[in-house]
């Protein structure tokens, strides 16, 4: 049998690895709770590597993979066939992933994304709400232009995310 070791600290993982183990029985998980990425868990997964006893699968935010295909904590998974995954992805999602010719994760946890907008405000300025990124910036030349005070959206200054 074989033993694959996984490291994460999202919510339902443990019940992942337990439903995942329950339905094969030539490969079982061994799941490990590790702090949230920047609260440790991204530490303790390089001290990982640095003393050569990684895991074999962990969870690794978007903006995190580069640094660490950079530093070599990640290794790719191209040669495992994985790219015959892509077609289930948006774009985008992959792209987060694959750098160069190499994947070196596969997508997951891509929440939705919604704007909430003053559909009062929208009416008098004869707006529709912005399905692309480039009617995004049209409605807010538009909203600018009229009021250079005003703005279409504000983004939070205390979540890097």
């Amino acid at each position: 049998m074989t033993s694959i070791t996984f490291w994460s600290w999202t919510s339902g993982s443990q019940e992942i690895a337990d439903r995942f183990n329950a339905t094969h029985d030539d490969v079982q998980v061994v799941f490990e709770q590790i702090p949230a990425g920047t609260g440790g868990g991204y530490s303790k997964i390089y001290n990982a590597v640095r003393a050569g006893k990684a895991p074999d699968v962990v969870n690794v935010e978007y903006p995190q993979v580069p640094a660490f295909v950079t530093h070599q904590v990640i290794q790719p998974i191209t040669s495992y066939g994985v790219e015959d995954l892509s077609g289930g992805y948006p774009e985008w999602a992959w792209n987060q992933v694959a750098l160069g010719d190499e994947v070196y994760a596969v997508p997951k946890d891509m929440a939705p994304q919604v704007f909430l907008y003053r559909a009062d405000i929208f009416r008098e300025l004869g707006l529709e709400p912005p399905t692309t990124w480039e009617d995004f910036r049209e409605a807010a030349e538009r909203v600018r232009a009229d009021d250079p005070d005003s703005v279409l959206a504000t983004l939070g200054n205390t979540d890097a995310g």
